[in-house]
């Protein structure tokens, strides 16, 4: 195993369309399906709202709704951090069980 995690290296790693450098770095992890389009775009939007700050729930699921970002399981456009419990813990859920069936 000399293959080197691209997380774990000092070169910076090209950022994937509409995504973060950071999210570009971790491309490489172990997933039994791509994220989809909406999995994808809420992930962005964490990242984007954690780098700034912003870590209470409550106020993430603002800062989610006034970008727009629709849940990924649901649908919904109106967060709240209820519903971002639930939606992580879909989305979770999901890739697990994507993963169990390898």
């Amino acid at each position: 195993m000399s293959e080197v995690h691209a997380s774990l290296t000092s070169e910076p790693a090209a950022p994937r369309p509409g995504g973060s450098e950071t999210h570009a770095r971790l491309a490489h992890q172990s997933l039994a399906r791509p994220l989809s389009p909406h999995e994808m775009k809420l992930a962005d939007a964490l990242e984007a709202i954690f780098i700034s700050g912003v870590t209470d729930f409550s106020d993430v699921a603002r800062q989610l709704t006034a970008r727009a970002v629709a849940a990924p399981v649901s649908g919904a456009a109106v967060w709240t951090a209820d519903l971002l419990h639930q939606e992580l813990a879909a989305v979770n859920a999901a890739l697990d069980a994507a993963y169990a069936k390898g």
